[in-house]
């Protein structure tokens, strides 16, 4: 009887296992850092396990907490259901100010006997102050364009995109991209733009941004050859002016 005491000891350990386990995990997909003002995407799964019946219908609650959520969007709870979908998609406006924010879910689960399974996931966001990458565009067409996507690289990474709605015809538009530099190191860099599919609208440019406070023996050799190069001038036209005379 030996081989009959195993699976009983199985059946002992894994029934209160059963019991007492979660019925789901809610899986959140999406930045844990981003910049201050700017709209982030977040992906939630709920992943449903240990259920006695088949799920009739799956839900989700979201909302953000912070200490300051001026300029947040939607700072109320947002929620979805679907019959037969359980992956959901919800958007949020982060706030302007740096800070800490944390992304509240609730994932439920209805069965076919409309007993209702849940659990609650959290996921902690840093906001941080961004870093504004510009680009200028052109529609030199007679015609508008719509739908255009401008891509920001940073020292040959791709770190975003905006995409414009329309620009109109034989106008100018400045696009802006707040981007959440992470781990940047302090320096020059370099920032190059692109229009996917509609090339004609940015001509191949690029320009360079300083990150960091610049040490301050740089700032002293500025100053020192700035009062230097000022001396040289002001000396050079102070003896022009008593040669002339």
């Amino acid at each position: 009887m030996r081989w009959l005491v195993v699976p009983l000891l199985l059946i002992l350990i894994i029934s209160p296992m059963v019991q007492g386990a979660r019925y789901m995990d809610i899986v959140i997909e999406g930045p844990t850092i981003v910049a201050a003002g700017t709209n982030n995407t977040y992906n939630i799964t709920l992943k449903v396990f240990f259920l006695e019946e088949e799920p009739a219908r799956y839900g989700v609650v979201a909302w953000i907490s912070g200490e300051n959520l001026s300029g947040a969007e939607p700072v109320s709870p947002v929620s979805a259901e679907s019959n037969y979908s359980s992956s959901f998609t919800v958007y949020f406006t982060f706030p302007e100010a740096p800070g800490t924010v944390i992304l509240h879910v609730i994932g439920y689960v209805v069965g076919e006997s409309g007993e209702v399974y849940e659990d609650h996931e959290e996921l902690s966001i840093q906001v941080v102050s961004p870093i504004v990458l510009k680009a200028d565009v052109r529609n030199p067409n007679p015609f508008p364009v719509e739908n255009v996507t401008i891509v920001f690289y940073v020292d040959g990474v791709r770190v975003g995109s905006v995409r414009v709605d329309r620009i109109e015809a034989e106008s100018n538009e400045t696009v802006e991209y707040r981007w959440a530099a992470v781990a940047l190191e302090k320096g020059w860099h370099t920032v190059e733009v692109r229009a996917e599919g509609a090339s004609f609208l940015i001509p191949a440019h690029s320009y360079k941004f300083y990150y960091g406070v610049p040490s301050t023996g740089k700032i002293k050799a500025f100053l020192w050859a700035l009062t230097i190069g000022i001396l040289a001038v002001f000396g050079y036209l102070t003896l022009k002016a008593r040669r002339s005379r």
